[in-house]
């Protein structure tokens, strides 16, 4: 049986605790889709 996203991300300890897990995992799981993650960094100087 091959793995699923979602079991591979729990698997491994990305996730631990959901509410609404059914559509988590079904959004996860399903169709593929465009996630955009964007960090911003602060930067900080002291002269």
């Amino acid at each position: 049986m091959e793995k699923k996203l979602f079991d591979i991300l729990k698997e491994r300890g990305y996730v631990k605790d959901l509410t609404h897990e059914k559509e988590i995992i079904d959004l996860i799981n399903g169709e593929p889709m465009t996630f955009i993650w964007e960090l911003t960094l602060l930067l900080i100087v002291f002269i």
